[in-house]
């Protein structure tokens, strides 16, 4: 998997390409810090270029944005599977109750 971080004014958005993996945990990591230490406002974690998901990492990302939204920055993912976003919906219905 090869992960790349762009920064934008008030937003990072990380692009993952390859197959979501065991490795989306530190880059998670790396990024929410990274998005904290800048101070932005929102973190974007774009699946546009994933040709295969792993379970192990769904749980992985529905954490990371869960850290995220905890230390007040807007934490989304984009261009996610639909087996991915089924889940993701899921996670924020959850999170909104």
């Amino acid at each position: 998997m090869t992960i790349t971080e762009h920064i934008y004014q008030d937003r990072l958005e990380v692009r993952f390409k390859g197959t979501l993996d065991h490795t989306v945990g530190p880059a998670c990591e790396r990024a929410i810090r990274h998005a904290h230490a800048l101070g932005t406002k929102q973190l974007q974690l774009n699946l546009a270029a994933v040709t295969a998901v792993e379970n192990v990492s769904l749980g992985t990302l529905c954490f990371a944005l869960h850290t995220v939204r905890q230390l007040g920055i807007e934490g989304s993912v984009l261009n996610a599977p639909d087996s991915v976003q089924t889940i993701l919906s899921e996670f924020d219905e959850a999170a909104s109750t």
